[in-house]
């Protein structure tokens, strides 16, 4: 059985749910390792941002799919860690400049 990451993230008041692709793991706490690391890097992205990840058995996607068709929610795929790590690395976020 295959793990995989669900996620909503929330800008304001507009959520977007979806799932992070390409990349599952064996085990329910490799996958929640995996989330941890994500939202540390996410956070630097995006620090306005809200949201929440869940681990889910990869079967649960398509039926989460499903049922959002038929609900008219599209859900689409997240940036893995590994493109969020590459956008940080070109993107560095800037230092914290103390007031004055």
């Amino acid at each position: 059985m295959n793990w995989i990451v669900a996620l909503v993230i929330c800008f304001g008041q507009t959520c977007q749910p979806g799932w992070v692709p390409t990349d599952t793991f064996a085990s329910k706490a490799d996958c929640e390792m995996y989330s941890e690391l994500y939202v540390e890097k996410a956070r630097t992205i995006y620090p306005d941002s809200q949201g929440q990840l869940f681990c889910i058995v990869e079967d649960a996607l398509a039926e989460a799919k499903d049922m959002a068709v038929k609900e008219g929610i599209v859900l689409k795929p997240a940036p893995t860690l590994a493109m969020l790590n590459d956008f940080i690395e070109k993107n560095p976020p800037a230092p914290d400049v103390p007031k004055q």
